[in-house]
């Protein structure tokens, strides 16, 4: 249910600086992707904060699996984490964009510089440590923002099967106005053993408005490779009942698809207490399905989902408890 209280208070709001570029087409992001949110199979969760230091648990059932998350917020802006899993151990450091002296000598009294460090390492008891060393993928990113402008650079290293994967971007969005952004990526990859390197770049604005008391988002990005992304999202209740399409189009082979989906939010009192229910719809020209049902009582959050093709909606199903 932590995604279904963002959600609600993200349905209408308009940011003092645009945000980063890969968040330009976030609104139908948030309707349309949660197809990869369904943990298929029955899991519970436990998430316990006290003091600053804050505990999660997940437990699958069918099938089994388990996941442990332990973080500590260091003060207001910064927090380290760490995440185990029976194939991966994952460390997080994170500062949010704060102001800090050499973040006004860039930009002023409205500048602010954060950034995050991740590192996964593999939980391979048979590896020497040698080649485990080798095997530790790390993400680093820096962030610079002021009320009109985002950048961010960021660099990795991440290691897939027996191939390692580096990679170095930039990308930068800038706030015309509070209802138009505009921004462009620019990034590097390089396949070690290959020795290829795939130097890549992309353009995107989105434009917010509100038409007849209706809240409105478009967004595009179009890369050179092609690829052209456009998408579309109405706020038709606020609060209460949203809807996106995304347009995907591959100019190289025109190959394109159309996806769509809602948010439909609810707060029914149930005896004394109010009961946030948020469903969630999406398809796609591909007939690819999905239904999700998040309901948030006072003693548990229940999610549950299912997705498949057609007719096989059914096939894949998840219902998480929350503690």
């Amino acid at each position: 249910m932590k995604d279904y209280l963002q959600i609600v208070a993200e349905e209408i709001h308009y940011p003092s600086f645009p945000g980063p570029y890969h968040e330009l087409t976030k609104d139908a992001q948030i309707r349309i992707d949660f197809i990869e949110e369904v943990q298929t199979g029955i899991s519970l969760s436990l998430d316990k904060k006290k003091g600053g230091n804050n505990f999660s648990a997940d437990c699958g059932l069918m099938p089994m699996f388990y996941r442990l998350e332990v973080g500590r917020d260091i003060n207001d802006n910064q927090k380290l984490g760490a995440i185990i899993q029976p194939e991966k151990l994952e460390l997080n450091y994170n500062f949010s964009p704060s102001k800090l002296l050499f973040g006004g000598i860039l930009g002023g009294k409205s500048s602010r510089i954060g950034g995050d460090i991740y590192v996964g390492v593999p939980m391979t008891p048979q590896i020497n440590f040698e080649k485990l060393v080798k095997k530790i993928s790390t993400v680093g990113t820096i962030t610079h923002e002021t009320n009109k402008t985002s950048t961010e650079f960021k660099v990795s290293r991440i290691y897939m099967g027996d191939i390692d994967h580096r990679l170095a971007g930039l990308t930068f969005c800038y706030g015309l106005k509070p209802s138009l952004s505009l921004g462009f990526e620019l990034y590097c990859k390089f396949i070690q053993g290959s020795g290829a390197s795939i130097g890549g770049a992309s353009l995107g604005a989105r434009h917010r408005g509100r038409a007849m008391g209706i809240q409105y988002d478009l967004a595009g990005t179009c890369n050179i490779f092609g690829d052209l992304q456009l998408t579309s999202s109405i706020g038709i209740i606020p609060n209460r009942l949203s809807f996106s399409t995304r347009f995907n189009l591959n100019t190289s082979n025109i190959i394109s698809n159309i996806q769509f989906g809602t948010r439909i939010n609810g707060n029914p009192i149930i005896g004394n207490h109010e009961i946030p229910i948020c469903l969630k719809l999406r398809t796609d020209t591909n007939f690819e399905n999905a239904i999700a049902l998040d309901i948030d009582t006072p003693f548990t959050s229940i999610s549950i989902g299912c997705f498949g093709k057609k007719l096989d909606l059914f096939k894949n199903y998840g219902i998480n408890f929350s503690f």
